[in-house]
């Protein structure tokens, strides 16, 4: 994510002194920092304790506990995690919390322009996947549509007839115990063809530094920001896009897409798990 532009005046955190905001969302600001004893570039991320929910909260206490006790090189890793009291604007000082991690080997630009090397690749969804509007649009619903669809037909049962209810119910109880394939070969083919269309379908491009870093017996993990509710921005890393020389790739999405019919059946054969620390772990260990 390309950097904003630099703060009008020096920011220091503790050991750390802001350079710039690389993002955020309503909650957190991410900064590009510098150690001011080793040189080292790390990221900030501040958040806004005040603005958080109770879930949220929690789902930030997770975070930190998880980051604190693992130590793997694939791994973002945890420095230090600063609070403090002020009420700081984003162009004075901080507010709340701060969140310190390393940042791999990140902004070289700064001292060099940057050079592809041999090992660079560049995806581009429309020119890989030509596609149209007609397929991008039945693409788009059968990806995000089922929910509004699920919805839609809920409340339509307060038209229906009594028997007709009963049917209506049963069918999506039927969907909702119907055992996942994860395998189906219609199910995979239907996975690629919602992959394929939705690179084309939003301009997406993919931009690797280093393709021969990537080893098909060697787990990583990728992580991007900003991101929703639903994981859209997956796409160009799917395995069923085919961009990224990795098998069994995965992504780890909102819970309650488990619990809907018809999407849980979808969004398995794309690929995604329920964002658990159980399932992360296990996706972890088997690589």
């Amino acid at each position: 994510m390309a950097a904003m532009p630099y703060l009008s005046e020096p920011v220091t955190i503790g050991d750390y002194m802001l350079k710039s905001k690389l993002g955020g969302s309503s909650v957190s600001i991410v900064w590009k920092a510098e150690s001011k004893s080793s040189g080292e570039l790390v990221g900030v991320k501040q958040v806004f304790l005040s603005k958080l929910n109770k879930h949220l909260a929690n789902c930030l206490d997770c975070e930190l506990s998880f980051l604190s006790s693992v130590n793997h090189p694939h791994i973002i890793r945890l420095l230090h995690v600063l609070q403090l009291n002020q009420n700081i604007e984003e162009k004075g000082i901080f507010s709340k919390a701060v969140a310190i991690r390393s940042s791999a080997s990140e902004d070289r630009a700064e001292k060099q322009t940057f050079t592809p090397g041999p090992g660079y690749r560049q995806f581009s969804g429309r020119n890989e996947f030509p596609s149209n509007i007609l397929h991008g649009t039945l693409a788009y619903a059968l990806w995000i549509g089922f929910m509004q669809f699920n919805v839609s037909v809920l409340f339509s049962l307060i038209f229906l007839p009594f028997s007709k209810i009963l049917l209506v119910v049963g069918i999506l109880a039927g969907f909702f115990v119907l055992p996942i394939d994860e395998n189906s070969k219609f199910g995979l083919r239907l996975a690629s063809y919602v992959c394929r269309h939705m690179a084309s379908y939003f301009p997406t491009t993919l931009h690797v530094e280093d393709i021969n870093d990537f080893h098909p017996d060697r787990a990583c993990v990728f992580g991007y920001e900003p991101h929703s509710v639903l994981p859209i921005g997956v796409v160009p890393l799917a395995e069923r896009t085919g961009f990224m020389p990795l098998p069994k790739l995965k992504c780890l999405t909102s819970s309650p897409v488990f619990y809907t019919p018809f999407l849980k059946h979808l969004w398995t054969w794309l690929g995604a798990s329920p964002a658990t620390r159980k399932n992360f772990c296990s996706l972890l260990g088997n690589g």
